[in-house]
């Protein structure tokens, strides 16, 4: 390198007549070190040194199994470096395989006895994008592996400026659909805030659930689904210090539509269709459904949509929280056929009663059940209202005789629920109490896993000291920690479950007996 000057000229800023000229070639070079979790090996670097500019004439390196090749140029290097202006480039990175998971340096977590709480909203990002750097990145990827994810076909164009990625038809391939996002990172703040469009198209339901932190959050329901979507969401929220969403800061609005969707063992499904005497609300398969979302102060609240299954219809709407709360309503009009035989006879019942009263409910082929779903997703509360068949055009049913036809109708509905006799309750409310015992276990065993990943999480960070590169790798590995105690803890429910399901069902199947 050649390098030509006076200090006058960099005191006075007189950065034209600074004369910088040279080449730096770095070839074959192997790196092995402790404080690199793989190899390190740059076949080339070339390095073209100019007054305006710094070009990357290529770079070529592999980091154990992952590679990577960049080129670009950095302008305005030598103000930067002495007046502390701008730093303005450009980089084209391009991989055929890059493996987060090998990249991650190993942490061995030690047994502590102290716990420490730590709020997320009190964690900010240790790393800020300096906001007098311009820069602009063309990224190529093949294939990214990270944790259990393969994502590939990653192309798209980052932006870097004044403290703000922007990022630009970025696109990629992940469970078996195509996602596009366009938007911007902001670090600005005390936390990052992301502002994005996200349009993904043929996503696979159940690997979303399973793969992604964020849907098992904000969709639980997806857990019992199978299927498709589609879907494009304008999205925001505030990022910790994993740049995860800060969930209760999420204000989003979307659109949704599946194929082939299919809803199997829900629990409030489960809960209908035992007070309908039908199983068919137990396995549903409404194939496509179109809805409208938002996204807001931990909620996520559904505008009224349609289910058509079968011969019957669900108009279903309302919301669920990121406590796992319900509160939907079903406007359902379920035809007859697709009613079990003791409902059947709850509505045959309600006619008379109706007739008593002098009421005529009009013939028809459909039954209107509103259900209201409260309660959670794992004990869900179920409650129906079939006022709706009492009432046709240009008929009115005075409150009073509405309301003593609907006391009788519950009668209906109770007699219809008890009639397997005290006997067989007893025998299913045993089977209950030990299925509860059992998911009562699995729970108790499962915090106590996420209980003592935290605690080992927490010695990680505290090892860590003030190194904010130690401080975010301690934490992404505090987080891994919490998320695999967390899996196996959702893994020990799931087993007792499927085990308490069992004995209920064969609980149920030895009532009927009776």
């Amino acid at each position: 390198l050649r390098w030509d000057t006076r200090m006058s000229y960099i005191e006075k800023e007189e950065f034209d007549r600074v004369d910088l000229e040279g080449t730096l070639l770095i070839e074959h070079v192997q790196l092995e070190s402790n404080d690199l979790p793989v190899p390190l090996q740059i076949s080339k670097m070339q390095m073209d040194f100019n007054p305006r500019l710094v070009e990357l004439v290529t770079f070529d390196l592999n980091l154990g199994k992952s590679d990577l090749h960049m080129e670009g140029e950095l302008a305005n290097f030598i103000p930067s470096l002495f007046a502390d202006q701008t730093l303005e480039g450009s980089l084209n990175v391009s991989s055929h395989l890059l493996d987060a998971n090998e990249l991650m340096p190993e942490i061995v977590a030690e047994e502590s006895t102290e716990s420490i709480e730590v709020d997320s909203l009190s964690q900010p990002a240790p790393v800020k994008i300096p906001e007098n750097i311009k820069f602009a990145m063309a990224v190529q990827m093949d294939k990214v592996i990270y944790d259990e994810i393969e994502v590939e076909q990653i192309k798209g164009n980052l932006t870097v400026r004044e403290g703000v990625a922007y990022l630009e038809n970025l696109s990629l391939s992940v469970i078996e659909g195509e996602v596009t996002t366009s938007g911007k990172v902001d670090t600005r703040g005390e936390f990052a805030a992301t502002d994005v469009l996200i349009d993904m198209k043929g996503i696979d339901i159940q690997e979303a659930y399973v793969n992604f932190v964020t849907v098992e959050r904000l969709a639980p329901m997806a857990k019992y689904c199978r299927g498709t979507a589609n879907m494009t969401v304008s999205y925001k929220s505030l990022l910790d210090a994993s740049f995860s969403p800060i969930y209760e800061t999420i204000d989003a609005a979307g659109k949704m539509h599946t194929n082939g969707l299919k809803i199997h063992d829900l629990s409030s499904f489960g809960r209908l269709s035992e007070m309908l005497k039908n199983d068919k609300f137990k396995e549903m398969a409404p194939d496509e459904v179109e809805a409208s979302f938002t996204v807001k102060n931990g909620r996520v609240i559904f505008q009224p949509f349609t289910m058509d299954f079968e011969e019957s219809t669900i108009i279903a709407s309302g919301s669920h929280g990121i406590d796992n709360s319900l509160d939907y309503v079903l406007d359902m009009k379920i035809a007859k056929s697709d009613l079990g035989a003791g409902a059947n006879d709850m509505i045959n019942g309600l006619s008379l009663l109706a007739a008593g009263a002098g009421i005529r409910i009009p013939e028809s082929d459909y039954v209107k059940v509103l259900a209201k779903i409260k309660g959670t997703f794992d004990k869900p509360k179920v409650t129906t209202d079939l006022t709706g068949n009492l009432r046709s055009a240009g008929e009115t049913v005075t409150k009073a005789v509405e309301a003593k036809v609907m006391e009788e109708v519950e009668k209906v509905e109770e007699q219809v629920r008890e009639e397997a006799g005290d006997q067989a309750d007893k025998i299913i409310s045993d089977a209950e109490a030990e299925a509860d015992r059992l998911i009562e276990e699995a729970r108790k065993a499962g915090e106590a896993l996420v209980k003592e990943a935290e605690v080992q999480g927490e010695n990680l960070i505290k090892e860590a000291g003030d190194n904010a590169f130690g401080q975010m790798a301690a934490k992404r590995a505090a987080q891994e920690l919490r998320r695999q105690a967390e899996k196996q803890s959702e893994n020990l429910i799931s087993e007792a479950e499927e085990k308490a399901d069992e004995l209920i069902k064969q609980a149920r199947a030895e009532s009927e007996k009776i």
